[in-house]
């Protein structure tokens, strides 16, 4: 992922040469911070608002993140949180307010997450906070305040929906496989390992909970800006619009002079056989054979 400045530096170098060039980077430079090697560094102030019974009314979110000397994404991990900003919860009201800090460090790039961990993080740790500052039970509370599926589509307080999906189903499924495979003798959660564990002063525990994943958001995200988004009268009523455009990926796909298709995609390959599916897509909806569209 190179910084638009490096990209500058070796345009204006072919120019010079006359041909091509290549910036090559062993992984001891990258390490050094030569591009960017600074993960999500943010400092959270995360708070509920939860009724005696346990039922959400609103989550207010607040968090200052180091961007390094040069930021790559803007505010791209910043913002992505929006897209899951309430977790899996039915939550109409919801605080989202991030300070950005430049620094001498090197520039922040996107780790595995890109944003969403440490908002997802700070979320389910204030929900359990105050579910036993209540004297209620945590999982109780979670399964309490989630979305239903004759919910679906949800739209979420900044307008991003979520499409389908039974989180209570579930969330009950995924308690019943740790229970299952965990607290089971011989799993990690086997309470008698727990009990002989906390006498020698070690701690192990568990809770579960749901992680809402927003498929292909990268491109739709960065460019993200209050102009994209409609008058409220021109909103679906039935909310299956996602106006952030989070469910989008951006495709090209123009005709060559022999007939040939040369797809261009805003995803790269990685492992899962994108070009195989793209050009089997295409030429299905075109009327073509796979070996006549080009994935590049």
């Amino acid at each position: 992922m190179l910084h638009p400045r490096l990209l500058c530096h070796g345009r204006h170098r072919q120019q010079e040469l006359g041909e091509q060039v290549r910036f090559v980077e062993d992984r001891v430079e990258y390490l050094r911070g030569g591009i960017s090697t600074h993960d999500v560094e943010r400092e959270y102030e995360v708070a509920v608002a939860m009724d005696d019974d346990g039922t959400i009314r609103g989550f207010d979110v607040r968090f200052t993140d180091d961007f390094g000397a040069y930021p790559r994404f803007v505010v791209g991990q910043v913002i992505r949180p929006l897209g899951v900003s309430v977790q899996a919860y039915d939550v109409e009201n919801l605080g989202y307010e991030y300070e950005l800090v430049a620094s001498n460090k090197a520039p922040q790039t996107a780790y595995r997450g890109f944003g969403n961990p440490s908002h997802i993080y700070g979320i389910e740790m204030v929900l359990e906070k105050a579910a036993r500052e209540l004297s209620l039970d945590p999982d109780e509370v979670r399964e309490k305040n989630l979305i239903t599926a004759d919910q679906m589509p949800y739209k979420l307080p900044p307008k991003t929906v979520y499409d389908s999906g039974d989180y209570p189903e579930a969330f009950v499924r995924i308690r019943e496989l740790v229970d299952e495979n965990e607290r089971c003798p011989g799993g990690l959660l086997d309470p008698e390992v727990v009990e002989r564990k906390r006498e020698e002063g070690t701690y192990r525990g568990c809770r579960e909970t749901l992680i809402i994943e927003p498929a292909a958001p990268t491109t739709s995200m960065t460019d993200m800006s209050l102009e994209r988004f409609p008058p409220e009268e021109d909103l679906p009523e039935d909310g299956s619009e996602n106006l952030v455009g989070f469910d989008r990926e951006h495709l090209g796909a123009p005709v060559e002079a022999d007939g040939t298709i040369h797809a261009l995609l805003g995803t790269d390959a990685a492992g899962q056989g994108v070009e195989t599916i793209v050009s089997q897509l295409l030429a299905d909806e075109l009327g073509l054979t796979p070996n006549d569209v080009e994935v590049g």
